[in-house]
């Protein structure tokens, strides 16, 4: 299930993005898109749905495209599904902001909807390896737009950045508690391992009917 995109009136997007990574401009970050406190209000949300573990797309000869399977050895964490509700509508409104105005400034992609987001938690030895947010089949394959919001502080855990892949090198995203980052979903990117403590975050992706345009 997909939540459509609500237009916004052009006045109401009055918070541009506050830094842009110079060397891989398709990576945009928000510093600061939600205060500390609100970040521990998304993670009290997100500790009340039920969490799985995450899986990964079955891509072997004979599977049924949409599969998935359960491979700790290219992903290990646990997830919950962020839907649109009551009580997470302000999360929402709030990232719909941000993406506009990126997609607008950089990238112009033709975007509708969303598709339901993750709850990630990572304890230690959480990882997912190199893969791209952009699928093959299904709802997967009108992914335009990822991002990511970081709910935990740097403090909470050591490893675990958010890496992508920049020509030949993997470009660290910022782990600044609150920070919101939001990068095309061909992007090749990673969750580095932790050594230790355990780190949340929220992703979701952008949706648009007609390729990547």
């Amino acid at each position: 299930m997909v939540t459509q995109l609500t237009t916004l009136d052009p006045d109401t997007i009055t918070t541009m993005l506050a830094t842009v990574n110079p060397r891989y401009v398709p990576m945009a970050t928000k510093l600061n898109a939600f205060t500390p406190e609100e970040c521990a209000r998304i993670i009290d949300i997100g500790q009340k749905l039920d969490r799985t573990q995450g899986a990964v797309a079955q891509l072997r000869q004979g599977t049924v495209p949409g599969d998935q399977e359960i491979k700790t050895d290219l992903r290990d964490a646990e997830i919950a599904t962020f839907a649109l509700s009551e009580e997470t509508a302000w999360i929402f409104k709030r990232l719909q902001l941000y993406i506009n105005a990126a997609n607008d400034q950089y990238w112009r992609f033709d975007i509708d909807h969303w598709e339901p987001g993750q709850f990630l938690m990572y304890g230690e030895g959480g990882h997912y390896a190199w893969h791209s947010d952009l699928g093959t089949f299904g709802v997967e394959s009108h992914r335009k737009i990822s991002i990511s919001l970081q709910l935990s502080p740097p403090t909470d855990y050591s490893g675990g950045r958010l890496e992508l892949m920049c020509g030949h090198e993997a470009v660290a995203a910022s782990n600044q508690i609150g920070s919101l980052v939001m990068f095309p979903s061909f992007m090749t990117h990673r969750i580095k391992p932790l050594n230790s403590g355990s780190r949340r975050s929220l992703v979701m992706w952008i949706l648009g009917d007609f390729g990547l345009k």
